[in-house]
Formats: structure tokens, C-alpha cells, sequence
């Protein structure tokens, strides 16, 4: 195997350097994709050791997810990588968590499986060491770079959301499988999440920004157009439009703007409209 790593930073703190470091001795090369605006930028330093092994790209501003994703991809091609893992600048793997990983997916490699990915719910009982999955996130997933090939690219017209999950319903379309490592744990933080107490229990939130439940909603009904059999599509249809909604008006700020972000989502998505959006 010879792996290629891609993180994409947007705002990254000292934190997420610590991150970075609890897998990166374990990669061939890592491509550190700045989508943090310049002006406001402060790279991620390395020592000089580390350092060799790291590959910066940008192109001045946030560009979102599948144009840093789809540049790892050719990159990989061009300079003969086999596999491609994709990182979350907020996702972390335990000590020795990641070699085993690794070890795991040398083990499991089969000609129809396309990626393999860490668990983020350690905490589940009665897990088996290693499953099927029919959707995996971004973060934490290892991909051979040749699927590439056979069924496309990320949507870079999804800016940010639902690209993991368009891709994995693409993969399921042309017969490929998809493979999570139970027994691999790894951290990973969803939005900025709040816990409120409500009534006689508590009301738990993303507190995801406008621009982001724009694109939430937006790709999510959007996925439901392209892909209307399959039971994921369907499943989110209640959180956008039912449990969204109702955390932002109990306990989210910006209510305004998240509020116009959903209704431009719907409206978006029944003009098939995608690519980048600011609201404003």
C-alpha cells in the first residue's frame, strides 16, 4: 500500500496540528488543502523531519470539499498512490489506533470493496471487528484510488455537504462495497454541538452555521432526486425538515439567517440549482 493523505483546514487551531500527528508518521504524504481566506491565514508548522512528508495546496480561498478532494485523486494518480485517506481537521485517532487501522484494511482488501473506514461509535456493544456499511463519512475513510476511476470523481457542485454520501451511493450503484473497522476508533466532532436542557430531557443541536444547513438542506433533497430508492435519501428527509428547524428555533442564535438558508435550500433544490452559495 502506498497511502496519500489529504486534510482539509479551514481555521485550523494548535489542536488540530495534534490531530494531524496522531496518523501522519503512518502516511507516504499528506496535502494540507488551505481553504482558510488569505488574509486571515496562519499556516500549520512542522518540524523540519515532518515537514518533508507534507504537501501544501490552495487557491486563496475556501473552495469547499470536493475541489481539495478531487486534486488528492489525480495527485495520487499521477505519482503512482494505491490508496487515499480523507481527514476532517477535527478527527483524531487514539495511540496505535491508526496502525491498526491500517493493518486491518491490508486484511480485508477485496477486489469489489472500495473503502474502508475508523469507527466513530467505539462505544456500541456487541460489535463485530469489521462490517459492511452503506454510507461512510469523509473523515477517517482510506480509498483505493483505483474506484476512482471506474465511477468518478467527488461532486465538486456540492460545495461541502452530502459529497460522502452522493459518493457512496454511486459506489453502491456499480456494485462496490463499503467496509467499517470497528476495532479502528477515532474522534471526530460534529459541528459545534450544544446540549440544552429541555422539558424533562435536553435538546442536542449542530448548531451548524447558515451556510452550512443551506447546504444541508439543498444537497440533501437534492440526493433524494438522484437517487429515490434508496432508504438514506429518504431517512434525512425528517431531520432537515422537522428536527432542523425546531433546534434552531428553541435553542440556536441566528435564527433569521438559518431560517432563510433552509427556505433557499428547498428552493434551490427544486430548481436543481447546486455549486457555491453564500447567505447573506
Amino acid at each position: 500500500m502506498k497511502l496519500l493523505g489529504i486534510v482539509i483546514l479551514y481555521y485550523p487551531d494548535e489542536e488540530v496540528k495534534q490531530n494531524i500527528l496522531s496518523y501522519l508518521t503512518h502516511l507516504d504524504k499528506l496535502i494540507l488543502w488551505e481553504n482558510t481566506p488569505l488574509p486571515d491565514r496562519k499556516d500549520l508548522l512542522f518540524d523540519p523531519l515532518t515537514e518533508q512528508k507534507v504537501i501544501r495546496r490552495d487557491q486563496g480561498r475556501n473552495v469547499g470539499m470536493g475541489v481539495p478532494l478531487n486534486s488528492a485523486v489525480r495527485y495520487g494518480w499521477e505519482n503512482g498512490y494505491t490508496h487515499l485517506l480523507t481527514m476532517d481537521q477535527d478527527s483524531c485517532f487514539e495511540t496505535g489506533m491508526f496502525r491498526t487501522f491500517l493493518q486491518s484494511v491490508c486484511l480485508l482488501e477485496e477486489d469489489n470493496r472500495a473503502s474502508f473506514s475508523a469507527n466513530t461509535h467505539p462505544y456500541e456493544v456487541s460489535q463485530p471487528e469489521s462490517e459492511e456499511i452503506d454510507i461512510c463519512i469523509t473523515s477517517g475513510t482510506i480509498y483505493k484510488l483505483s474506484v476512482f476511476k471506474e465511477v468518478g470523481l467527488f461532486r465538486e457542485d456540492f460545495f461541502i455537504d452530502g459529497i460522502d454520501t452522493e459518493f457512496c451511493f454511486r459506489l453502491r450503484k456499480y456494485g462496490k462495497t463499503m467496509v467499517r473497522v470497528n476495532t479502528a476508533y477515532m474522534h471526530h466532532v460534529l459541528g459545534k454541538v450544544t446540549v440544552t436542557p429541555f422539558l424533562w430531557g435536553k435538546l442536542i443541536s449542530p448548531n451548524y452555521p447558515a451556510r452550512r444547513t443551506y447546504y444541508l438542506v439543498r444537497n440533501t433533497l437534492y440526493l433524494r432526486h438522484l437517487y429515490p430508492g434508496y432508504a438514506q435519501a429518504k431517512g434525512t428527509f425528517k431531520t432537515i425538515l422537522f428536527w432542523r428547524p425546531l433546534t434552531i428555533l428553541l435553542v440556536e442564535p441566528d435564527k433569521y439567517r438559518k431560517f432563510k438558508a433552509i427556505f433557499l435550500g428547498l428552493f434551490h433544490a427544486f430548481r436543481r440549482k447546486t455549486g457555491e452559495y453564500t447567505v447573506h
